[in-house]
Formats: C-alpha cells, sequence, structure tokens
C-alpha cells in the first residue's frame, strides 16, 4: 500500500512540474517533405493531426501549435511542409480539407496583424478523438527572407504567446473546407475593390444597412449599428436588433480591413468572437463580419452587417 501510495505521489509531482500550456497546447515541428525548398514562392503544408472537441492549429513559420479550446490536447500524426511558412510577400494563399468527420475552417490568413500566422479551426461535437488532414498552400512575391520564423527541428520562438493578440478560445468564422478563408482576397476591399489608407486610426460611425444577427439557425435584422474604434486600439460595436446589446474588445491592423478580438458583450455575458471590419478606399466603415460564443447563449452567433 506504502509502495502505491508514494508511486502514486511520484506521478501527480512530475505532472504538476508540466507547466498547464504545455499540457493543453502541444508544439510540434512538421517535416520535411521530400521536395523541401526555401527559397521556392510556391510552398505547402500537409498537416495531420488527431484532435478531440474543439483545437485550433496554428502555423507559423516551422512549427504548428494546437491550441486546446476544449477536449483533450491534440497530436500531431505526420505532418510535414514544402517550407516554413514566410512571414509576408503573400500573393495567393489558400486552404484545403481533405479528411476529417467534424468542422475544419481557414479563419485567419497569416498577415502582419497575426504575426504571420494561418490558424484552422476544428470543431468535432461527436465523441472521442477523431484525426483530420488538410492542407495549406500559397504564393509569394519571394520579398519575405526564406526560413520563416526558424528552422525544422525547434518549436518558433512565438509559439507559447497568444498570436495575434487572440488569447481567448474563439470559434470559426469562414467558408467550410475548400475556400481560402475569411478573406475574400489578399488585395483589396470586398466593399470599394481599394485599399484604405495603411494609416488608419480609427473611426466612429452609427450607420443603417442591410444584415443580420444570427444566433443558432434564426436570423434576426439589425436596423443600424454603431461602430466605434478608437485610437488606443479599443473596440465597441452597439448593435440595434431585437434588442439592443454592445460588444467590447480590441482591434489591429489597418488597410483595407481591421482585425477584431472581442471579450466582453450581452451585459457583461461573456462574449468572445473573432472577426473583420472591412473598410473603404476613405477608411470607412463597408462592412462588419463576426463569428463567436457567450455564456448567455447556448448557441454560436454570427454578425453580418453591411452599409
Amino acid at each position: 500500500m506504502k509502495n502505491n501510495w508514494f508511486g502514486r505521489c511520484l506521478m501527480l509531482a512530475g505532472f504538476a512540474a508540466v507547466p498547464l500550456a504545455a499540457q493543453t497546447n502541444p508544439v510540434f515541428s512538421p517535416r520535411r517533405m521530400k521536395d523541401y525548398n526555401e527559397q521556392s514562392r510556391d510552398g505547402r503544408c500537409v498537416l495531420r493531426v488527431r484532435v478531440d472537441d474543439e483545437t485550433d492549429v496554428e502555423l507559423r513559420g516551422n512549427s504548428v501549435l494546437l491550441r486546446t479550446i476544449t477536449g483533450r490536447p491534440g497530436r500531431d500524426e505526420g505532418s510535414e511542409c514544402s517550407q516554413p511558412l514566410p512571414a509576408g510577400g503573400f500573393t495567393k494563399f489558400n486552404f484545403r480539407g481533405i479528411d476529417g468527420r467534424g468542422e475544419v475552417r481557414l479563419v485567419q490568413e497569416p498577415r502582419l496583424g497575426n504575426n504571420w500566422t494561418a490558424i484552422v479551426a476544428i470543431r468535432d461535437k461527436k465523441g472521442g478523438d477523431e484525426g483530420y488532414t488538410f492542407e495549406l498552400s500559397w504564393t509569394t512575391d519571394g520579398s519575405a527572407p526564406s526560413g520563416g520564423s526558424g528552422g525544422f527541428g525547434q518549436p518558433s520562438g512565438g509559439f507559447g504567446q497568444p498570436a495575434g493578440g487572440f488569447g481567448q478560445p474563439n470559434n470559426e468564422f469562414g467558408t467550410p473546407r475548400t475556400s481560402g478563408g475569411i478573406l475574400p482576397s489578399l488585395g483589396g476591399s470586398r466593399g470599394s475593390g481599394r485599399a484604405a489608407s495603411a494609416s488608419f486610426g480609427g473611426t466612429d460611425e452609427t450607420f443603417q444597412g442591410t444584415g443580420t444577427f444570427r444566433l443558432g439557425n434564426k436570423d434576426y435584422p439589425i436596423s443600424r449599428m454603431r461602430v466605434n474604434l478608437r485610437s488606443g486600439g479599443e473596440a465597441e460595436f452597439t448593435v440595434y436588433s431585437s434588442e439592443v446589446f454592445t460588444l467590447t474588445g480590441r482591434w489591429t491592423g489597418g488597410g483595407n480591413a481591421v482585425d477584431i478580438e472581442i471579450n466582453n458583450g450581452f451585459g457583461s455575458a461573456g462574449a468572445t468572437a473573432r472577426g473583420r471590419v472591412y473598410l473603404t478606399s476613405a477608411g470607412r466603415v463597408d462592412h462588419v463580419e463576426l463569428d463567436g460564443t457567450s455564456s448567455r447563449f447556448s448557441d454560436r452567433y454570427t454578425i453580418q452587417y453591411a452599409k
């Protein structure tokens, strides 16, 4: 009995010595493909992972972070890349789902605002773990330095910290399985076709447009919206729908769009969301897209609203 008790104490002590982030958010470096070439303008990664419930798969440089949202920690099952993910210079970026029973979506393409990180959300509610395979591929203009964030075989220095300021669990937003994600393109704005000034410093607009607040499978029309993006990075959205509610968080970026991270809302009901505000060439709001969850609701919510 004493030996069993002593062995259990040693096991628990050893487990406690491992940081919680390491237990729940594994990091690994994919293997090199046979055609590995850091100098090529065309690259790809085939990521093979096994996850349980909800996990965000984040690729930055030569490392993959499996950010556990709910369920058991995920693991690598033979991921491989033809080069590290470049730090800029993208002219094309594609996502292709290959296998897996749940939802697999590209929720962020790599860009300066998220430290050149590609994020794929896997949502599997069917119980037990499952293997998933998907491919990320890209073309660059050759302007970014080769080698991404470091060589294969060692974790990127940026992993272990939230990518691009998104430190809260988030839900997916985008088009399933075969799309390029939430960005209509790596070029101009969907609304105007021209990029806004990179010196965009914020806006405070109340406008009428068209769009919906979707909760689960039900849509509620939005009559108007206030978008307040303050120069210090604070973001506030007031949505006038079947009821008036406010969402608050942070914004980053510029150009033709800014990235949004919501961390509160619905009367302090613990809302979280990701999304974007797309801008016109004059730096005005063109349309808003948000996707997230709140402890007030059992279902996911989305907001899409345009002038």
